[in-house]
């Protein structure tokens, strides 16, 4: 026998892609156990870059479900049959690094047939993989000195997104005495400015771009379409009549509309077959940074690239993340920004923040505006103080809104009884059923006058909790109840028969339940989504925010009132978790909630997803 054999292994082969054809399996894969780069066209050069005597750090920036994460085992495998020396494949944190040992790493290197094990091949507690040539360490960054060994000639740096700041650099420094390093970066994007944004700046810049099918020329593959800039091409669809019946999108309808826009105008459908076709011919484009050396090659691709996920599916996700956004949840959308359209996140990334702007230009007016679709109305009650020399009494605002979102106040003040504010209303020709009343104070009255002249109502949630629809999506207010089951007596109107068994009249009065940050965020959001645009671009048309009027004759009750809600922004606990609080800077905010519930009807219409839609195309 001879003991010396495979210490001089077998020239390396000259094409990596095709090796990996050859050699790879990659288990619990769903699209291929054997790697096949025609499924994923995108993962070539960053692989050819590993062979190349030039280059020394890809930096390479991918949205998931891409197959990114084969690159970095393809890589570990290579160097464990051809590398000499340290090979490190750092993960953020050790529980990572184990899961990721156990379920795709050590099961590729075992079915890789060029893999030359030494002794007992490999010690599963540590990670840890003894090759004749080469030492494989599979570890997370976060553990202290996983990074101050000595010199390391290759690194696989996972998931760089998530690291601690600082780790990359001393990364970078294990390699620095090597005569012919490699670093392999793969990852999600992840904020601006921090260390991954940084890397891939440092680098050549390359983006996927594929070849038009209309007039034949390459261009990057981009997910946002932005009217403003039609020559970037990107992803479109329509929503006009595409509202389901309960005020959301019918995604069937809407699926029929999607294409991707090229700059010269040509379209592409939402087609496995159209896809396919784009991902056959694309490239990465030449280096765009001027600064870097070739030595440092960074590669990004979009979502909308990776041919086998849905241009449907990345519609949808957005549209969630959205929603998550306007009731204030922000992680949905700046994981769907980082995730899907692998862009690098930043506050400025989010596409609305709240703040009142008075428009000078108006004034109140019970004309209101010429063609809208309701005139929507609610009213605080409010039990009053002796002390003040008050009696109860209701705060009212009515505002028109257009089928756009577009709104603009019409009344709003203090009125003292029952029959003020009926006579209000039928004064400024609002409709009962375009209305509602805080029934918070008083509940059992406030719900008797409701139910007597065919007014809705509306309660805070004790609990604060998000409600489940029948559609299983959570949202900030409740389903809606007939006011009579509430009081227990016989309904305004005859209820009518339909598929889903009888329903009441449309006319009815009902009650619903809100959560109360999800209101505030609403409002935040339609009050500010004008100011905000314009802040990051004051040639903004129209049409490219939403309208939330405030004439300039407004109370000063009115205006003290708009001011009594804040939204702070913090730290808590050792882990520095950043949190969202809302904080009432007033006592009175009656006014100010009186315009969240007209928010809210206009949500509960679908009035909002129509026009969010159209913007976010």
């Amino acid at each position: 026998m001879n003991i010396f054999s495979g210490i001089n292994p077998k020239p390396r082969p000259s094409d990596i892609v095709q090796w990996s054809h050859e050699n790879i399996r990659l288990p619990g894969s769903t699209l291929s156990e054997t790697f096949d780069i025609s499924i994923t066209p995108w993962l070539r050069e960053p692989l050819d870059r590993l062979l190349d005597n030039e280059t020394r750090i890809i930096t390479f920036v991918k949205p998931i479900q891409s197959g990114g994460s084969s690159v970095g085992e393809i890589a570990l495998a290579w160097w464990a049959s051809y590398g000499r020396g340290i090979i490190q494949n750092n993960w953020p944190k050790d529980d990572r690094a184990t899961s990721r040992w156990r379920e795709r790493i050590l099961p590729v290197l075992e079915r890789c047939k060029s893999v030359k094990w030494m002794g007992d091949r490999f010690d599963k507690t540590i990670c840890q993989a003894n090759l004749i040539g080469s030492t494989l360490k599979v570890q997370g960054v976060f553990s202290p000195d996983s990074l101050d060994s000595d010199s390391v000639p290759y690194q696989v740096n996972e998931e760089v997104h998530s690291w601690k700041p600082g780790h990359m650099a001393k990364a970078r420094g294990r390699q620095t005495a090597v005569w012919f390093s490699k670093a392999l970066d793969i990852s999600n994007a992840g904020l601006v400015g921090e260390q991954l944004h940084g890397e891939w700046l440092a680098g050549t810049q390359q983006t996927w771009e594929v070849k038009c099918p209309g007039c034949g020329l390459y261009h990057p593959m981009i997910t946002r379409w932005q009217d403003s800039k039609p020559h970037l091409g990107g992803l479109r669809y329509d929503s006009t009549g595409c509202k389901s019946q309960d005020g959301g999108i019918d995604y069937n309808k809407l699926r029929k509309t999607i294409r991707y826009q090229m700059p010269c105008g040509k379209e592409v459908f939402d087609t496995p077959s159209d896809r396919k076709a784009l991902s056959v011919s694309g490239r990465y484009s030449e280096p765009r940074n001027e600064g870097a050396t070739l030595s440092h090659r960074s590669y990004n691709l979009e979502g909308v690239s990776v041919d086998y996920i849905p241009w449907l599916k990345l519609i949808q996700e957005k549209h969630s993340a959205l929603r998550a956004l306007k009731a204030g949840d922000g992680e949905p959308w700046r994981r769907y920004i980082t995730e899907r359209e692998c862009n690098f996140y930043s506050e400025e990334s989010r596409p609305f923040q709240g703040q009142i702007l008075i428009n000078t230009g108006i004034k109140k007016d019970r004309e209101g505006l010429k063609d809208r679709v309701a005139r929507m109305w609610a009213a605080d009650k409010q039990k009053g103080y002796r002390n003040l020399g008050q009696l109860s009494h209701y705060w009212l605002v009515i505002r028109d809104v257009m089928a756009n979102a577009d709104s603009q106040l019409v009344f709003e003040g203090l009125v003292q009884t029952d029959t003020d504010l009926l006579a209000i209303l039928d004064d400024h020709k609002c409709q009962r059923r375009c209305g509602v009343v805080d029934a918070s104070w008083d509940t059992k009255n406030v719900m008797e006058f409701c139910y007597r002249n065919g007014i809705s109502a509306v309660q805070g949630s004790a609990k604060q909790e998000w409600f489940t629809h029948p559609d299983k999506t959570k949202r900030f207010y409740s389903v809606m109840k007939p006011i009579h089951m509430e009081l227990n007596v016989p309904p305004r109107l005859n209820y009518a028969a339909s598929d889903a068994g009888w329903q009441p009249n449309v006319d009815e009065p009902l009650v619903w339940f809100y959560n109360k940050a999800g209101l505030l965020n609403n409002l935040f959001f339609l009050r500010g989504h004008k100011s905000n645009v314009l802040a990051k671009n004051p040639e903004a048309k129209p049409w490219e925010y939403i309208t939330h009027d405030v004439p300039a004759d407004v109370s000063e009750d009115y205006q003290l009132q708009n001011d009594s809600w804040e939204l702070k922004t913090g730290s808590r606990g050792r882990s520095k978790e950043q949190i969202e609080e809302w904080r009432q800077t007033r006592k009175d905010d009656h006014l100010f909630m009186c315009e969240g519930y007209i928010g809210m009807m206009m949500d509960m219409d679908g009035l909002i997803a129509d026009r969010m839609t159209k913007l976010s195309q």
